[in-house]
């Protein structure tokens, strides 16, 4: 199994999801198949898999690491396999096993009143214009925070929602999320962190939106680049500001 706790490379997390592609159906993936799919030459796909093997043994035959596969298949690159509890070990860190709602309301939660039109996986439509974002381009690209509808065909977390999102995918009408004027007259003091270089949320959207909330006050950084509160730096910052303001007098007297 793989050890995760040793951290990955861009470019092994690459391998990692490709392997993932290749390996979903349940069968082996070979190293020249590697080599194709990353554009790169077969020694090359070959040093990096070996790479990987320090994560656990990668491949079906000798002792699981690349010499003892390679050795064991004649010195023959395209007749080694991937061994598949290395491939199961890729698709837990790829999959979606531990939070499959997550991926299940992600286009969802922006579905706020009713809609003029469904959804319609808006994610894999605004793909479809980008070809600089095709699995076939290279540099391989990432999506980020987007779903498609494959993930729900191919996933064997997502498949027992399929049903349901071919559903909401053409629902338009939903609950109100908000209440912009009651958002605007806001007394309770509001302190955040909008990261300028956010990899998935623009910053331009986040201070437009606290623009409109009232009694907001944002901490602008591009010391991180996403998602919660980083140990103590963050909370640690955010906690000072407010209490040098006076906005916890109340709640530390």
């Amino acid at each position: 199994m793989l050890n995760s706790s040793k951290p990955l490379s861009s470019s092994a997390i690459k391998y990692l999801l490709v392997l993932s592609e290749l390996c979903v159906s349940g069968q082996g993936a070979r190293c020249k198949d590697i080599a194709a799919r990353m554009s790169v030459s077969k020694p090359s796909a070959h040093s990096m898999i070996q790479n990987l093997c320090d994560l656990g043994l990668a491949f079906s035959d000798g002792d699981g690491s690349a010499q003892s596969a390679l050795a064991a298949a004649g010195g023959d690159a395209s007749k080694v396999y991937v061994n598949r509890g290395f491939a199961e070990s890729v698709q837990s860190l790829t999959g979606s096993a531990s939070d499959p709602l997550y991926w299940t309301l992600q286009e969802f939660i922006y579905a706020d009143g009713n809609l003029d039109e469904p959804i319609r996986w808006a994610a894999a439509h605004e793909a479809e214009g980008r070809p600089e974002f095709s699995a076939a381009a290279r540099p391989l690209m990432f999506y980020g925070e987007a779903m498609f509808p494959w993930m729900f065909q191919e996933d064997p977390a997502l498949k027992p929602f399929a049903a349901a999102m071919d559903v909401l995918m053409e629902d338009t009408e939903f609950g109100q999320l908000y209440d912009i004027d009651q958002l605007a007259r806001n007394t309770v003091p509001l302190r955040c962190a909008v990261y300028f270089d956010d990899l998935y949320v623009d910053s331009g959207l986040q201070l437009d939106t606290l623009s409109r909330v009232g009694n907001s006050r944002a901490w602008v950084t591009n010391e991180f680049e996403h998602d919660g509160l980083h140990g103590d730096v963050v909370f640690k910052k955010l906690f000072e500001e407010a209490r040098d303001r006076g906005d916890l007098n109340k709640v530390l007297c």
